[in-house]
């Protein structure tokens, strides 16, 4: 929704056409897909957020599952955007995503479960050095999003062999192979699964486990997640068979 408000379309027709052309492309090559209204909070106010949500509504969002938070954290922290994400917890409708701990120390992070109602949280670096907010990631289920090739091209963790990832997941903090996004980093998912196999030591193995609970991470409802669950699983094993794993 950001490109929306820098170029002037209207935010409506944007919507119905990425979804609508993505569904379509998507049914071509038998994959089932899931969105997110991303809002950035460099661009508009939450004021403005509510404005343009509003406007939304008269779009068909059923394949939507989540609102997210990005942009420009540090000159534009998440409690600014509260009153938003108030209103989206109350109705109850999408899973709540928020940047947060990327480029700043967990103030952010705290701040965006706090008073954002965050249900999962893109980056989250700054995670390593605050044990407590490790120990409420854990206790509420709330996954980080992390991404090693965007972590360091944005300097937010500069070498990518010592990314925090492989110590939170060892340390039981809900974390997912994530590759923010493709047309910016000019890198795709499997070149950060291919960095935990490289620097983190990472087996087949524990590829499948860290894709068994990015499931749970999923803006989805529980049965939903168990059937994407089955169908992981029996992809799993298809690929085991083939490879003579």
């Amino acid at each position: 929704l950001h490109f929306t408000e820098l170029s002037g379309f209207d935010p409506r027709e944007v919507t119905r056409t990425i979804i609508n052309s993505c569904d379509v492309a998507a049914a071509e090559i038998d994959l089932d897909i899931r969105y997110l209204l991303t809002f950035n909070r460099g661009i508009q106010t939450a004021d403005e957020m509510i404005e343009t949500y509003r406007s939304l509504l008269d779009v068909d969002l059923t394949r939507v599952v989540g609102i997210d938070l990005a942009g420009d954290e540090t000159n534009f922290p998440p409690e600014l955007f509260s009153k938003f994400f108030d209103l989206i917890a109350k109705e109850g409708r999408f899973g709540i995503d928020i940047h947060a701990g990327e480029v700043t120390d967990s103030k952010n992070m705290w701040t965006a479960i706090d008073q954002l109602h965050a249900h999962r949280i893109g980056h989250g670096v700054a995670a390593i050095d605050d044990p407590d907010i490790q120990e409420v990631l854990k206790k509420k289920n709330i996954f980080l999003a992390q991404c090693i090739t965007s972590n360091y091209q944005t300097a937010a963790w500069t070498d990518e062999a010592t990314h925090p990832m492989k110590r939170l997941t060892e340390s039981g903090v809900p974390v997912t192979i994530a590759s923010d996004d493709p047309t910016i980093q000019d890198s795709l998912l499997t070149d950060d699964y291919e960095k935990t196999v490289q620097y983190f030591g990472w087996s087949v193995d524990d590829l499948i486990d860290s894709n068994i609970k990015t499931i749970d991470s999923c803006l989805l409802s529980d049965r939903e997640k168990a059937g994407l669950q089955a169908s992981y699983l029996e992809s799993v094993d298809q690929f085991k068979a083939k490879m003579g794993l």
